[in-house]
């Protein structure tokens, strides 16, 4: 090997994270100078200094990302074993700068800087029309491509920002050369060809390059955290137009794609109205403008205080077969069966939706969350929604999670649903966490009952507290400072047998959450609040499994057993034990509440009381969208169902597609839900389809229309 190329190949490393970090730098500087446009241009009196630095410094960290992503694919080509001194944007043979094709990395840069600045040009288009950063919105200007286009003509100067866009593209590749340049003759200053050098100190060497590596990701990452950077983070800035400066477009289009197709249809929706106007107590004749606004009336004689505290614990996958609340005979759940026994008790309740996000969106929303693509959490379009929890006006909102509320956006969704929320997440606890959830569930608990005493003690306000756990979640971590938890020690197959799937470290999870409930009710009745409070359980969705043939003939539906999870009210001093066999989901918690109080409440949800004298038909909705979209409704009888794989060509509108047949199952017979029984029931099938239609036309429109 010649010294100059011995030298060339010990190098090249550090030439190359120079040549890295000069791009980042560079890609940098003009997302930060688009962002001051956007300031200057539409911001300008929206915000003081202190706001602006706030949104600069969370818009630098998108920023950087997406400049650690750019510069990072010739990082990686150059660092590539073998092929690295072919593709090395320096030195590589073919790739380098006195390469064959030296050429490609300048035009890999300059096509990336017209990419970018022609989203930046919809950025500030769309910032002038809509008030609003660009998202993937931009993409139905497509379905009427010759109208809009010739609607953007008439209104932006084209031929200039095309000019602009030109000029980037230019100053992309001349700047990728240039840098590559620079990047090679330091390199050559610092080692120059025909002076051998010592190969240097390989552990240094692996060091460096390691640390190197951690900060590309880090930055990539965004944040010391076990989740990235989101746009749901945007949130702590407080303030609208902070959060509108530090979104990147770019970012904001990628992460708006799940949603790129239409999330609903009007027509639909409109042809819905008067079959679900009686049925949410709203006017017919505001089809046109599809209200669903109404007044909730005001009970005469309330069932619980106004000023009572309301606290909403959230199980994990708390399925109804998997407790004792049902008969499961491994009995894995005494704690709630004797608050069921005590308080009231909604036997067939369930989730929309068998995803943890989901339920949260639905309790929070009162909408099932029937969001195409990802959950709706994760849509900045569809959590504009006001939370029912603001009827509590004189109580102080609070939402504690053992993990991040950067889960799945969800900070993003209780900041603007519930005004002044606090929240309280892992980084705000003392308790260390115990897995990738965060603290388990009985220090969580621990920890809420510390904050809401502490509140009952200084503000001596009521408050609504809502509680997440998650110990019924794999990895099933028993943590190890519970000592007054007892495992299961059956086997495996023997837990199976009785509904558990994840055999007998799914049961001990299960137990453990009730164990946790338990002692956090122990505590909680020391507590002076303890006797104005309602307990509300319930789950954030079933799980799949085999249901154990001693459950009930109707829950064998492998459907329902995944949405079925019961509800409790536990209030001793102001609820008298009952059993209500009412059909209900998470959407019609919220208004249940409300109208127990007996609080008047404006509504525009998809809920209803639970205990009001409701319309028929009552039933549990659901919908799934894995595996194609699948919706459904039972009665507590019959069980409608349609399974759509043209699912997608129903989003996007497209003219010419049929609705689904409607499938119609008697979960009232043991091998009911076995049989499709349609074509014996026509009528049948028609009233339950078309109110099933009805319901998931109307959840679309409802959760994308705040």
């Amino acid at each position: 090997m010649t010294p100059f190329l011995s030298q060339r190949l010990q190098w090249r490393g550090d030439a190359l994270w120079r040549y890295f970090f000069s791009l980042v730098l560079f890609f940098t500087v003009l997302q930060v100078g688009a962002r001051l446009v956007v300031h200057l241009v539409f911001l300008r009196d929206d915000l003081n200094l202190a706001q602006a630095l706030s949104a600069y410094f969370y818009g630098l960290r998108f920023d950087l990302r997406l400049s650690c992503i750019a510069a990072g694919i010739p990082l990686i080509a150059g660092a590539l074993p073998g092929l690295g001194r072919w593709l090395h944007p320096l030195t590589g043979r073919w790739l380098g700068t006195a390469g064959s094709l030296a050429w490609f990395w300048p035009a890999l840069g300059a096509m990336l800087l017209a990419l970018w600045s022609l989203v930046v040009d919809g950025d500030v288009g769309n910032m002038a029309y809509w008030q609003q950063r660009l998202n993937v919105g931009v993409l139905f200007l497509l379905q009427d491509f010759k109208t809009n286009l010739g609607m953007v003509w008439d209104t932006y100067p084209v031929i200039w920002l095309s000019l602009l866009m030109l000029a980037l593209a230019a100053l992309g590749g001349w700047a990728v050369r240039r840098i590559a340049l620079r990047a090679q003759a330091w390199n050559l200053r610092r080692r120059p060809p025909g002076v051998l050098q010592g190969p240097g100190h390989p552990l240094r060497s692996l060091l460096i390059n390691t640390a190197l590596v951690l900060v590309g990701l880090f930055l990539i990452h965004g944040r010391w955290s076990q989740y990235p950077l989101r746009w749901s983070d945007l949130v702590r800035l407080g303030h609208p137009p902070a959060e509108q400066l530090a979104i990147n477009p770019v970012q904001n289009v990628v992460d708006t794609l799940a949603y790129r197709h239409p999330q609903f249809d009007r027509a639909a929706t409109v042809a819905a109205y008067p079959r679900m106007a009686p049925w949410l107590r709203v006017s017919p004749a505001d089809v046109q403008t599809l209200s669903y606004a109404r007044t909730l009336p005001a009970r005469a004689q309330p069932l619980i205080p106004a000023d009572a505290n309301i606290v909403i614990v959230i199980m994990e996958s708390l399925s109804g077969y998997k407790t004792s609340l049902h008969g499961n005979r491994l009995d894995p759940t005494p704690v709630l069966k004797t608050l069921a026994d005590q308080g009231w008790w909604f036997s067939r309740f369930g989730s929309a939706h068998p995803f943890t996000a989901r339920g949260v969106y639905s309790i929070v929303t009162s909408r099932p969350d029937v969001a195409a693509g990802d959950t709706a959490s994760r849509n900045p379009q569809a959590i504009l929604h006001k939370s029912l929890i603001a009827t509590w006006q004189g109580h102080q909102p609070y939402y504690f999670i053992g993990g991040s509320t950067s889960w799945a956006n969800v900070r993003g969704l209780l900041t603007k649903a519930i005004p002044g929320i606090k929240i309280f997440e892992e980084e705000n606890f003392k308790t260390p966490r115990v897995d990738v959830w965060g603290l388990s569930d009985r220090n969580l608990f621990y920890e809420s009952l510390e904050v809401l005493n502490q509140h009952a003690s200084e503000r001596r306000t009521p408050f609504f507290a809502l509680i997440q756990t998650a110990a019924n979640h794999r990895p099933y971590t028993i943590p190890p400072d519970d000592t007054d938890f007892r495992r299961s020690e059956l086997s495996d197959a023997e837990a199976m047998k009785h509904g558990f799937g994840g055999g007998n470290a799914e049961l001990n999870a299960v137990r453990l959450m009730d164990h946790s409930v338990g002692k956090f009710l122990e505590r909680a009745r020391q507590a002076p609040w303890f006797d104005n409070t309602v307990f509300v359980f319930l789950g954030d969705h079933g799980t799949q499994g085999d249901v154990p043939g001693y459950m009930p003939a109707w829950m064998q539906a492998r459907e329902i057993s995944i949405i079925h999870t019961p509800l409790i009210l536990y209030a001793p001093k102001l609820l008298k034990p009952q059993h209500f066999d009412t059909l209900g989901q998470q959407a019609d918690l919220l208004p249940t509440l409300v109208d127990m109080s007996g609080q008047r409440a404006s509504n525009r949800s998809m809920g209803r009381s639970l205990i009001d004298e409701r319309p028929e038909p009552a039933g549990l909705f659901f919908n799934f969208q894995v595996g194609g979209l699948q919706y459904g409704w039972f009665d507590g009888r019959y069980f409608a169902k349609v399974s759509d794989p043209r699912s997608g060509d129903r989003r996007a509108g497209k003219g010419g597609v049929a609705p689904p047949p409607v499938q119609l199952f008697d979960l009232s017979q043991v091998s009911g839900h076995q049989v499709d029984i349609a074509a014996r029931q026509p009528e049948l099938v028609r009233r339950l389809g078309e109110h099933l239609e009805a319901y998931f036309q109307t959840a679309r429109y409802s959760v994308m229309n705040p």
